[in-house]
């Protein structure tokens, strides 16, 4: 059974994505915009006051360090590789409990998304913009995460 991770590292490696410091900054970059996106797609209720136009507030911050640095108007440094690699596993494994206590079927829909993201090539070419993105080509089709998700609602955050 292939991994997620290795199934995005076959994309890279077919997208002639090299291990350089501008590419991983790019996809520091563009990780960053994937957390801006889930973001503002949840609201905020607190009793301490703090609510959603503070989440726009935070997300429209980070949306421009991330397009900062994914135009290449910025770089990236690690300073501890370990704890960079220890923040990253922690990473996968909040977003998986995320998925698990939503309901959602990640592994299906992780699947669905590296289908999309193959689907980004051109005749077996990744299409690089400027800074180092890969763009999304002619024949790309977005992902259908809709059998993904369960038909009842998410949890609603308790009002308080």
């Amino acid at each position: 059974m292939t991994t997620t991770y290795q199934s995005t590292a076959a994309w890279f490696a077919a997208a002639g994505k090299e291990k350089t410091p501008e590419n991983l900054s790019t996809q520091i970059g563009v990780h960053i915009s994937e957390f801006v996106e889930m973001l503002r797609e949840i609201t905020l209720v607190s009793h301490t006051g703090l609510a959603s136009s503070a989440t726009e507030e935070i997300a429209a911050v980070l949306d421009g360090v991330a397009t900062t640095i994914v135009s290449g108007n910025a770089k990236v440094i690690v300073h501890d590789k370990v704890a960079f690699l220890d923040s990253l596993c922690d990473q996968n494994v909040t977003l998986d409990g995320i998925a698990y206590l939503a309901g959602f079927d990640k592994d299906g829909a992780d699947a669905e998304v590296q289908r999309s993201n193959f689907s980004k090539f051109q005749d077996g070419v990744a299409i690089i913009a400027p800074g180092g993105k890969i763009q999304k080509g002619p024949h790309y089709t977005p992902p259908d995460l809709t059998p993904f998700v369960p038909s009842e609602s998410t949890p609603e955050a308790p009002h308080v």
